[in-house]
């Protein structure tokens, strides 16, 4: 879950999701990206959430998870 300002049309910005195993290389998880959904609005302010959904296997000691407002 993340919080955004709840007007993402008025300020332009689109927000994707990218994971990373090493915080070097990261790639975005577009199936997190695509399924994100507004769960609570409070004022201006979304409660956002999106559910990782990249191929990592479970035996990667460590997993970072970043959401990219551009």
């Amino acid at each position: 879950r993340y919080t955004r300002r709840a007007t993402p049309a008025v300020t332009g910005l689109a927000y994707t999701i990218w994971t990373s195993t090493d915080l070097a290389t990261w790639t975005e998880d577009t199936g997190a990206t695509s399924s994100q959904s507004v769960t609570g609005t409070v004022g201006e302010v979304e409660t956002v959430e999106a559910t990782v959904t990249g191929t990592l296997p479970l035996t990667q000691p460590k997993l970072f998870i970043q959401v990219r407002a551009q």
